[in-house]
């Protein structure tokens, strides 16, 4: 399945907040949100922030993904053959009290949703630091862990897959416009 592949691509997402009388009310018997600029976990993952690009099997990948803000951190992908777009992706890295999670979406060319209206693919942070992440499903897939690892100017995301070879996807960070 060609989004299985997509995992570590990332396509811009957005947050709905909630209306501020009923935040309000809600937030006065429950724990703060985890103030700007990130809670420690995912102020780890600043690491990812930045333009990513590379190639593989004939495609140009791009990454791009925002400097985490109050509780998320937000990620935007493509994919290319030629000119013309494959695939694109959506991502928010959600933290919230007790966990780190990593939200995807997956959209064809033009963006068509692939995956069924309501499906979640939601990966848990397990590790973390200030050049590494890794994550595992909160559900069934294919894919048993995503790590994601910074060396310079060098982003490496590896797919763990259960019955197959793990994925690899090389990038170089390239200045922002």
């Amino acid at each position: 399945m060609r989004s299985s592949r997509l995992l570590p691509l990332l396509l811009a997402a957005a947050c709905t907040a909630e209306g501020a009388p009923a935040a309000a009310e809600k937030t006065a018997s429950r724990p703060q949100p985890l103030a700007a600029p990130g809670s420690a976990a995912l102020e780890n993952l600043r690491f990812l922030t930045g333009t990513w690009r590379g190639e593989r099997d004939g495609m140009f990948i791009e990454e791009v993904w925002t400097a985490p803000v109050g509780n998320s951190q937000l990620g935007v992908a493509r994919v290319l053959e030629g000119p013309e777009p494959r695939d694109l992706e959506a991502a928010i890295l959600h933290q919230s009290e007790d966990r780190l999670v990593l939200h995807l979406r997956h959209f064809g060319a033009v963006a068509d949703r692939l995956e069924e209206r309501g499906a979640k693919t939601a990966w848990r942070l397990v590790r973390h630091g200030p050049a590494e992440a890794i994550f595992e499903p909160m559900g069934e897939e294919k894919v048993r862990r995503i790590t994601y690892r910074r060396d310079g100017e060098a982003l490496t995301v590896t797919l763990d897959r259960a019955q197959a070879e793990p994925l690899v996807f090389r990038y170089q960070r390239v200045p922002s416009p």
